[in-house]
């Protein structure tokens, strides 16, 4: 399911580098056929039937182990378990994010999230997935954040009182 792996996926009139989860379960119907390269030549190979459960089961096992990224209204998972009612046909599926840089989270960076030097995760995320114009996914933030912490960048509020 990830991209690049499997011709036929992840090409045609979606917008780069993002598929429906319905052309997905579409492409295992039955009766697709891909054209891939073998030793100099290419060849022709049937995509087997395979049931809607078990692709939704393959998509939410690829988003759960961070190998996808799953955006469907206001959720982004990549990372984490996908909760029942967010993996339908219309949700989208991507390549997982690069990690955020901690620089990316300061004040100086993202400023809109920022009030007397003080912002909560909840403020960073938001400016920073309206910046990249989805929602990005919680364990990204938490991690950057994270690791903004660990590194001095950012410092929580109980300690800045010390």
């Amino acid at each position: 399911m990830v991209p690049g792996r499997l011709p036929g996926l992840w090409s045609g009139g979606s917008p780069a580098g993002e598929i429906a989860v319905g052309d997905a379960i579409a492409l295992f119907a039955g009766g697709r056929t891909v054209t891939v390269p073998k030793q100099g030549c290419e060849e022709t190979e049937v995509i087997p039937k395979c049931p809607a459960a078990t692709v939704e089961e393959a998509v939410s096992e690829a988003v759960a182990q961070g190998l996808l990224r799953s955006t469907n209204g206001p959720a982004s998972l990549c990372g984490e378990t996908v909760p029942s009612g967010v993996l339908t046909r219309d949700a989208t599926l991507q390549a997982p994010l690069d990690p955020l840089a901690v620089s990316d989270l300061t004040a100086e960076a993202v400023p809109e999230a920022w009030r007397d030097d003080e912002s909560t995760a909840l403020a960073i995320s938001a400016v920073l997935s309206h910046e990249f114009g989805k929602s990005l996914p919680w364990p990204a933030v938490r991690d950057a954040l994270a690791a903004g912490v660990r590194n001095g960048w950012i410092a929580l509020a109980d300690e800045r009182a010390q």
